[in-house]
C-alpha cells in the first residue's frame, strides 16, 4: 500500500492529526475550520495527498506481511514503551524544503505545553461525540493522558437516574469505573519489560555504521 509520511507540518495540522474525531470526518476540514479557511492540500511526486507546508515528504509502500521490532520510544505518561512488531515501510522518495526544518517531538514527564494541547484536542470532540448520546453531559476532561482517564461532568437530572426511580432526595455525585470489558489479548509485545538494547540493535548498529562510513568517503 503507498504510503506519504509528511514531516514538520504546521501547528494546526499537528493538532488535529491527533484529534479524536469519527473515521468519517477529515482532518483536513477540521484543520479549515478551526483557522477559519481552506486548508491547502498538495499532491505528492507519487500522486499522494499531503499537507501544504510539510518540510520533509518521504514516500514508500508498506510492505505486506512484514514486521520488524521497533522501538524503545518515549511515551506522554514520562517512561519508555517496551519493543513490539511493526508494518515495514519501504522508502522510494524523499522531498524536502530548502533548508527544511526537522521537528521532532518532546517527551517527559506530565506536564509538559505537549500534555496540555493534548488535552485540547482529545477533551473538545469527546465532548461533541458524547453529548450527541447523552444530552446531560455539561463537559469532558481528557486530563491529559489522551482519553486514558476521563472526567465527564453532567447535569443532576440524568436519564439514567430517572429510568432507575432514583428517589430525588439521593440524587448525588457518582463515580463510574468499568474496567471489565473483555478484549482480545495484546501478543505484540510488552509495555512492561525492562529498558535495554532493543533486539536487532546489534544489526543496526553494523548497518549504520557501515552508511555512515560510505557518506565520509
Amino acid at each position: 500500500m503507498p504510503v506519504a509520511i509528511a514531516i514538520g507540518n504546521e501547528p494546526i495540522i499537528a493538532v488535529c492529526a491527533a484529534m479524536e474525531i469519527l473515521y468519517d470526518q477529515s482532518e483536513y476540514k477540521m484543520a479549515a475550520v478551526l483557522q477559519g479557511s481552506d486548508y491547502p492540500v498538495v499532491k505528492s511526486a507519487k500522486g499522494l495527498d499531503v499537507p501544504w507546508g510539510s518540510q520533509y515528504v518521504l514516500e514508500g509502500r508498506i510492505l505486506a506481511r512484514q514486521r520488524e521490532i521497533e522501538g524503545p520510544f518515549g511515551e506522554f505518561p514520562g517512561q519508555y514503551s517496551g519493543c513490539r512488531n511493526y508494518p515495514v515501510i519501504e522508502i522510494d522518495r524523499v522531498s524536502h524544503c530548502k533548508d527544511p526544518l526537522y521537528e521532532a517531538l518532546y517527551l517527559g514527564m506530565p506536564w509538559t505545553e505537549l500534555d496540555y494541547m493534548c488535552a485540547v484536542n482529545t477533551s473538545a470532540p469527546l465532548h461533541v461525540q458524547l453529548q450527541n448520546e447523552i444530552p446531560e453531559i455539561v463537559a469532558v476532561n481528557a486530563i491529559y493522558t489522551l482519553g486514558f482517564i476521563i472526567i465527564v461532568s453532567t447535569k443532576t437530572s440524568l436519564r439514567q437516574l430517572r429510568q432507575g426511580c432514583v428517589p430525588p432526595r439521593s440524587r448525588t455525585h457518582k463515580m463510574v469505573i468499568d474496567a471489565t470489558t473483555p478484549v482480545p489479548p495484546d501478543d505484540r509485545g510488552s509495555f512492561g519489560e525492562q529498558l535495554g538494547n532493543p533486539p536487532q540493535t546489534d544489526a543496526w548498529r553494523t548497518k549504520l555504521g557501515a552508511m555512515l562510513k560510505d557518506l565520509h568517503k
